[in-house]
């Protein structure tokens, strides 16, 4: 696929994601946990909106197979010439400094985290 057409097909899956997309959800979430942006309150609807539609955009244009542009718990991925959005409350990402923390865990809690 060519670059035009590959930014055409890119463009159809902003503006599909942004119909589509539960943005109400994510802002009543922010409502009820209060999450504010940069000290200035929960955004609004339309802020959340016009966000979600940059980092989109942001990650469309990027040339890499894989990207992703994040702020304020939105979180824009794009992978190959899929686009997709998100709105993060937690996540964790294994280091090498995990095998360090492991090596000192004694089996009996090792068996316990192993159960969960």
């Amino acid at each position: 696929m060519n670059q035009e057409a590959l930014q055409r097909m890119l463009r159809a899956q902003v503006m599909n994601i942004m119909c589509h997309f539960d943005f109400s959800h994510v802002h009543l979430s922010m409502q009820k946990m209060e999450w504010g942006w940069a000290g200035k309150g929960v955004p609004s609807l339309v802020e959340i909106k016009r966000t979600a539609k940059r980092l989109l955009e942001d990650a469309s244009r990027c040339d890499s197979e894989f990207t992703y542009h994040a702020t304020g718990g939105l979180v824009a991925y794009k992978y190959r010439d899929t686009l997709s959005l998100s709105f993060e409350v937690a996540s964790y990402t294994p280091t090498d400094r995990d095998e360090d923390f492991f090596e000192e865990f004694d089996e009996q809690h090792r068996a316990s985290v192993d159960t969960i």
